[in-house]
């Protein structure tokens, strides 16, 4: 029988998964999902959100800054930031001059379903065709 000062491995679990909880309520995914349970099914947006890239691409989109829009796009936040866009109020204007003057609309289109990423290697295609001094 343990003494009173030793901690059991069943009340260590439990401090533990109460700090995870802790942890996990203090994410911004974690009140947007509370409210948005249909972005949970995005993959990477967890990510997207407690990176703050989400405020980077509104900033891009803002300033018109096609090198972040290319390095967000190369990051595999694609799915991410269609997704973002069809759910805020924004109006994206520049995001979507970018898309059609890259030609990234057609792997959008072909992709269909963005809850999931784009394939890394087609984003190398498109990139090569399509962004100058990419590689």
């Amino acid at each position: 029988m343990p003494s009173n000062n030793v901690e059991t491995l069943k009340e260590k679990e439990r401090r533990f998964e109460k700090w995870d909880e802790a942890v996990k309520a203090n994410k911004i995914s974690h009140l947007i999902f509370m409210n948005f349970p249909h972005l949970k099914t995005v993959e990477g947006f967890a990510d997207f959100i407690d990176n703050l890239a989400h405020i980077e691409f509104e900033k891009a989109d803002l300033k018109n800054n096609t090198d972040k829009f290319d390095e967000m796009v190369m990051s595999g936040y694609l799915n991410c930031m269609c997704i973002h866009m069809k759910n805020t109020v924004f109006e994206w204007k520049n995001w979507k001059k970018y898309i059609k003057a890259t030609n990234l609309d057609k792997i959008i289109l072909a992709k269909g379903d963005m809850r999931q990423k784009v394939d890394k290697d087609e984003l190398y295609k498109w990139a090569d065709d399509n962004i100058e001094d990419f590689f």
